[in-house]
């Protein structure tokens, strides 16, 4: 599938919304630009969530330019997922397998909900199992979301879950070599990854950012807002110390969910151990947590704030990123999903909606078609003006030829008449020829076995002769070849005699009648030649003293 080369992505977060433009290179890809609104508190004030969410984003629209450039776009409330091992099928069924079983797994009605699903790890060998992971969310709140943007200007192109956007920007930034866990604590909710180089589980769980805030509200009487702020700019050594006390119990709280999602994705997958940790979000940023994390997971600690595979362009403030990277990492593997590098390609747009991007993207290659074909009838319209005199003038003139033609087919009927005739002459023409050679050669072959039944009238009595028009294979020899030529199968006559001898001697009859025949000789115009082949010689059979006999030669044709 074609993928742009530059996208934004958009994450929007219960209290932030972040943005970040990547394009694609030859080297991998690129960040362009970036930038953050808050969102505001809707608790205080104003309770319209979608107000403040709009407001954000139309200044994002207004710092940044949305409108010619994808934009994919995260949705801050958790997606169901599912992870399911398939049984073995044929690869073109999977499609079907999967909406089976999402019919089956997803709490909701089918109807009600938008849903894709992303291969896990595929069968290697006949018979292995194919898992496929299944992420649904409510149609209600897709569209919910999509209205806003749309009322900001913002059409995005596609819609992901922010754990999927993590696992993106993870796979193509770092080293998924060792078993890996993301902890993205947001505003609304903690969002976790685990994965390793062939599998990956994603959670969503409650505790999150706004939760700790409202537990150092509660316990410091102060307002919400007031412990967000104090949260964020704590940098003193002792207040920090004093916050982190108050947080403890909401963080080990965390922390035991995050263990029981480690100990759930080991029982899936064995011999699988968690040896490093990508810990994300502004929670983190407050001194202490990313130790206490670390230590209690027992792994080592990804550094949030650098890259290793993307890179920046000139016009980007390095230090600025760098101390925004933890709460960017979601945006930046949505972009990378735009510009078609996300390893996940799940997208939870409705389908109506794919379907109307898609004619709207092809809806300018249709108009420049229309155009095109418009200025192809217009020039032959225009040739078509041009044509219409000559078109006149070439009339008048077929009328001309057309007469002339009919004249010349009136001669060609003449002359085939005639030639016709001339033909069929010349064919009786050709047949008295060939009667002509025909009969000549008789009178030849007759006058030739005559000379011979002469010079044995003395020892012989003829009884029957008859002459037979057919085929027959001559030697050089004897139809008057060159010496070396190949013999021919030429026209002929046969010539068969019967008759009695009064010499009973064997030897007599053979040489007497066969060797006579053989090398009888006739005149031609180039020489004398023999002209007697295919002599045969019947024995002759004793009776009363006499013996009778019977031979059969080929005369040839003369074609001289």
């Amino acid at each position: 599938m074609f993928s742009p080369r530059i996208a934004w992505g958009l994450d929007i977060g219960e209290s932030t919304v972040k943005a970040v433009k990547m394009r694609r290179t030859k080297m991998g890809a690129e960040i362009l630009a970036f930038d953050i609104v808050e969102r505001g508190f809707p608790s205080e004030q104003s309770g319209d969530k979608d107000f403040h969410l709009r407001k954000a984003v139309t200044t994002l629209a207004e710092r940044n330019n949305f409108a010619h450039t994808p934009v994919v776009v995260s949705i801050p409330e958790p997606a169901f997922s599912r992870f399911i091992p398939l049984p073995p099928v044929d690869k073109r069924r999977i499609p079907e397998v999967v909406k089976y079983e999402a019919r089956q797994q997803i709490p909701f009605p089918i109807d009600e909900v938008v849903w894709d699903y992303q291969p896990v790890s595929e069968a290697t060998e006949v018979g292995e199992e194919t898992e496929v992971a299944i992420f649904s969310l409510r149609s209600q709140f897709v569209h919910a979301l999509l209205q806003n943007l749309k009322l900001c200007g913002v059409r995005p192109t596609a819609v992901l879950p922010v754990p999927l956007a993590l696992y993106n920007y993870l796979t193509f930034d770092r080293d998924v070599a060792k078993g890996t866990i993301v902890v993205d604590i947001g505003a609304g909710s903690t969002d976790i990854l685990i994965c390793d180089p062939e599998n990956f589980r994603v959670r969503n769980i409650t505790v999150s950012g706004n939760g700790i805030s409202r537990a150092l509200a509660e316990r410091l009487k102060i307002g919400h807002a007031e412990a967000e702020a104090l949260k964020r700019a704590c940098t003193d050594k002792v207040q920090a110390e004093r916050l982190f006390k108050l947080m403890q119990p909401t963080l080990v709280d965390l922390i035991g969910q995050v263990q029981r999602t480690i100990g759930f994705f080991k029982s899936q997958i064995h011999n699988v151990r968690i040896e490093q940790a990508l810990l994300l979000g502004n929670t983190f940023k407050m001194p202490g947590v990313n130790e206490f994390f670390t230590e209690q997971l027992g792994c080592d600690q990804i550094p949030a704030d650098m890259l290793e595979r993307i890179t920046l362009a000139g016009t980007v403030d390095g230090t600025a990123l760098k101390q925004n990277l933890p709460s960017l990492a979601a945006a930046a593997g949505l972009a990378l999903q735009g510009i078609g590098q996300g390893r996940v390609q799940v997208n939870l747009m409705p389908h109506e909606l794919l379907w109307r991007q898609e004619v709207a993207t092809k809806r300018p290659y249709a108009a420049a078609a229309v155009g095109c074909l418009a200025v192809m009838l217009g020039a032959h319209l225009l040739s078509l003006t041009v044509k219409r005199s000559n078109i006149q003038h070439t009339l008048e003139r077929q009328k001309v030829t057309t007469k002339l033609v009919g004249d010349v087919r009136s001669i060609q009927a003449k002359y085939n008449t005639a030639k016709d005739g001339v033909s069929g002459a010349r064919s009786e023409l050709d047949q008295l020829v060939d009667i002509s050679r025909r009969y000549r050669a008789c009178a030849e072959a007759t006058n030739a076995i005559n000379r011979v039944l002469d010079e044995m009238s003395a020892d012989i009595i003829l009884d029957q002769m008859t002459l037979e028009q057919t085929k027959a294979t001559f030697l050089p020899e004897e139809y008057g070849g060159k010496p070396g030529s190949a013999a021919k199968e030429l026209p002929a006559i046969e010539i068969s005699i019967a008759g009695t001898s009064r010499n009973i001697d064997p030897r007599f009859m053979q040489s007497q009648i066969r060797d006579r025949i053989k090398f009888a000789e006739t005149s031609t115009a180039d020489g004398t030649r023999r002209v007697f082949g295919g002599v045969g010689y019947i024995p002759a059979i004793d009776k009363d003293g006499l013996r009778q006999f019977k031979a059969v030669c080929h005369f040839p044709v003369s074609d001289d």
